[in-house]
Protein backbone atom coordinates (compact mmCIF):
# COMPACT_ATOMS: atom_id res chain seq x y z
CA UNK A 1 0.00 0.00 0.00
CA UNK A 2 1.41 3.10 -1.27
CA UNK A 3 1.06 6.57 1.47
CA UNK A 4 1.00 9.63 0.23
CA UNK A 5 4.03 11.61 0.21
CA UNK A 6 2.32 14.15 2.76
CA UNK A 7 1.13 11.56 4.97
CA UNK A 8 4.57 10.22 5.49
CA UNK A 9 6.40 13.43 5.52
CA UNK A 10 4.31 14.56 8.70
CA UNK A 11 3.02 11.70 10.16
CA UNK A 12 5.56 9.53 10.37
CA UNK A 13 9.56 9.78 10.26
CA UNK A 14 11.57 7.55 7.89
CA UNK A 15 14.94 7.50 8.52
CA UNK A 16 17.68 5.44 7.12
CA UNK A 17 17.41 1.97 9.08
CA UNK A 18 14.25 3.06 11.73
CA UNK A 19 10.96 4.63 11.16
CA UNK A 20 9.39 6.49 14.25
CA UNK A 21 5.98 8.16 15.34
CA UNK A 22 5.37 9.99 18.49
CA UNK A 23 2.52 11.46 19.81
CA UNK A 24 0.71 13.79 22.69
CA UNK A 25 -2.40 15.02 23.89
CA UNK A 26 -3.11 16.60 27.34
CA UNK A 27 -2.32 13.86 29.74
CA UNK A 28 -0.45 11.25 28.05
CA UNK A 29 2.14 10.56 25.08
CA UNK A 30 3.75 8.13 23.14
CA UNK A 31 6.60 7.15 20.84
CA UNK A 32 7.28 3.75 18.53
CA UNK A 33 10.38 3.14 17.11
CA UNK A 34 10.60 0.18 14.30
CA UNK A 35 14.61 -0.87 12.93
CA UNK A 36 13.86 -1.96 9.25
CA UNK A 37 16.71 -3.64 9.43
CA UNK A 38 16.45 -5.90 12.59
CA UNK A 39 12.96 -6.17 12.49
CA UNK A 40 12.89 -4.90 16.30
CA UNK A 41 10.73 -2.26 17.57
CA UNK A 42 10.59 -0.33 20.97
CA UNK A 43 7.00 1.03 21.66
CA UNK A 44 6.46 3.44 24.74
CA UNK A 45 3.39 4.64 26.64
CA UNK A 46 3.60 7.32 28.83
CA UNK A 47 0.73 9.05 31.73
CA UNK A 48 2.39 12.24 31.48
CA UNK A 49 2.60 14.79 28.44
CA UNK A 50 5.52 15.76 27.38
CA UNK A 51 8.69 14.58 26.19
CA UNK A 52 9.08 11.76 28.69
CA UNK A 53 7.96 8.78 26.23
CA UNK A 54 9.96 9.71 23.22
CA UNK A 55 13.30 10.03 25.79
CA UNK A 56 12.60 6.91 27.10
CA UNK A 57 12.31 5.21 23.82
CA UNK A 58 14.89 6.61 22.07
CA UNK A 59 17.30 5.37 24.90
CA UNK A 60 15.83 1.85 24.91
CA UNK A 61 16.36 2.24 21.52
CA UNK A 62 19.56 2.50 21.53
CA UNK A 63 20.46 0.00 23.93
CA UNK A 64 18.65 -2.64 21.14
CA UNK A 65 21.47 -0.77 19.26
CA UNK A 66 24.32 -1.97 21.13
CA UNK A 67 24.96 1.49 22.36
CA UNK A 68 26.21 2.82 25.48
CA UNK A 69 23.66 5.10 27.14
CA UNK A 70 23.94 7.58 30.06
CA UNK A 71 21.08 7.23 32.52
CA UNK A 72 20.10 10.45 34.59
CA UNK A 73 17.84 12.76 35.64
CA UNK A 74 14.81 13.37 32.97
CA UNK A 75 13.88 17.10 32.66
CA UNK A 76 10.76 18.08 30.81
CA UNK A 77 9.61 21.12 30.17
CA UNK A 78 5.76 20.08 31.37
CA UNK A 79 7.40 19.18 34.77
CA UNK A 80 9.47 22.91 34.59
CA UNK A 81 6.11 24.70 34.10
CA UNK A 82 4.72 22.53 36.99
CA UNK A 83 7.60 23.78 39.06
CA UNK A 84 7.14 27.38 38.01
CA UNK A 85 3.00 27.45 38.45
CA UNK A 86 3.33 26.08 42.24
CA UNK A 87 6.65 28.62 43.04
CA UNK A 88 4.52 31.24 41.97
CA UNK A 89 1.22 30.60 43.66
CA UNK A 90 3.11 30.11 46.80
CA UNK A 91 4.85 33.43 46.22
CA UNK A 92 1.23 34.97 46.16
CA UNK A 93 -0.20 33.21 48.57
CA UNK A 94 2.68 34.54 51.14
CA UNK A 95 2.68 37.96 49.90
CA UNK A 96 -0.89 37.89 50.92
CA UNK A 97 0.00 36.67 54.49
CA UNK A 98 2.46 38.84 54.63
CA UNK A 99 0.99 42.00 53.92
CA UNK A 100 -2.41 40.45 55.75
CA UNK A 101 -2.22 42.43 58.79
CA UNK A 102 -0.84 45.58 57.59
CA UNK A 103 -3.26 48.22 57.31
CA UNK A 104 -1.52 51.64 56.66
CA UNK A 105 -2.38 53.10 53.29
CA UNK A 106 0.85 52.34 51.72
CA UNK A 107 0.53 48.66 52.51
CA UNK A 108 -3.50 49.50 50.91
CA UNK A 109 -1.77 50.88 47.73
CA UNK A 110 0.81 48.11 47.64
CA UNK A 111 -2.08 45.36 47.80
CA UNK A 112 -4.48 47.29 45.43
CA UNK A 113 -1.54 47.64 42.64
CA UNK A 114 -0.35 44.34 42.98
CA UNK A 115 -3.55 43.15 42.53
CA UNK A 116 -4.28 44.73 39.77
CA UNK A 117 -0.93 43.81 38.22
CA UNK A 118 -1.44 40.11 38.73
CA UNK A 119 -4.59 40.75 36.73
CA UNK A 120 -3.04 42.13 33.68
CA UNK A 121 -0.76 39.94 33.67
CA UNK A 122 -3.28 37.08 33.12
CA UNK A 123 -5.33 38.72 30.69
CA UNK A 124 -1.63 40.35 28.67
CA UNK A 125 1.07 37.38 28.58
CA UNK A 126 -1.24 34.76 27.10
CA UNK A 127 -1.53 36.90 24.45
CA UNK A 128 2.15 37.97 24.34
CA UNK A 129 2.94 34.07 24.28
CA UNK A 130 0.16 33.42 21.35
CA UNK A 131 -1.80 30.97 23.85
CA UNK A 132 -5.15 31.69 24.50
CA UNK A 133 -6.71 30.39 27.13
CA UNK A 134 -8.40 27.04 25.75
CA UNK A 135 -4.72 25.92 24.99
CA UNK A 136 -3.92 26.75 28.32
CA UNK A 137 -6.67 24.94 29.66
CA UNK A 138 -6.31 22.15 27.86
CA UNK A 139 -2.92 21.72 26.89
CA UNK A 140 -0.87 22.58 29.65
CA UNK A 141 -0.31 21.27 33.14
CA UNK A 142 -3.52 21.54 35.49
CA UNK A 143 -1.45 23.32 38.01
CA UNK A 144 -1.40 26.30 35.28
CA UNK A 145 -4.88 26.51 35.76
CA UNK A 146 -4.60 26.11 39.34
CA UNK A 147 -2.14 28.90 39.50
CA UNK A 148 -4.17 30.86 36.87
CA UNK A 149 -7.68 30.83 39.45
CA UNK A 150 -5.24 30.88 42.84
CA UNK A 151 -4.10 34.06 41.04
CA UNK A 152 -7.08 35.72 40.51
CA UNK A 153 -8.72 34.87 43.76
CA UNK A 154 -5.99 36.42 45.66
CA UNK A 155 -5.46 39.72 43.15
CA UNK A 156 -9.22 39.88 43.94
CA UNK A 157 -8.93 39.66 47.65
CA UNK A 158 -5.81 41.93 47.94
CA UNK A 159 -7.84 45.01 45.45
CA UNK A 160 -10.81 44.66 48.00
CA UNK A 161 -9.08 44.12 51.07
CA UNK A 162 -6.59 47.49 50.32
CA UNK A 163 -9.92 49.55 48.63
CA UNK A 164 -11.81 47.90 52.16
CA UNK A 165 -8.81 49.32 54.73
CA UNK A 166 -8.35 52.11 52.73
CA UNK A 167 -11.74 53.47 52.70
CA UNK A 168 -11.73 52.21 56.70
CA UNK A 169 -9.45 54.48 57.62
CA UNK A 170 -10.56 57.64 55.80
CA UNK A 171 -13.84 57.18 56.88
CA UNK A 172 -12.50 56.66 60.59
CA UNK A 173 -10.11 59.92 60.61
Amino acid sequence: MMFPKKGITTQIGIYEGYICHGGNNPNFSSQVIISREKRQGVFVLSNLAGSSATNIGDGIYRLLLGDTIRIGLQTDTNGLVDFLSIVMALLLIYFTMLLWDRKSPRACIVRVTVGTASIVAMLIVPFIFHYPYKVIYVWFPVTVCMTLTITLTIALINIFAGCFWWFRDKMGS
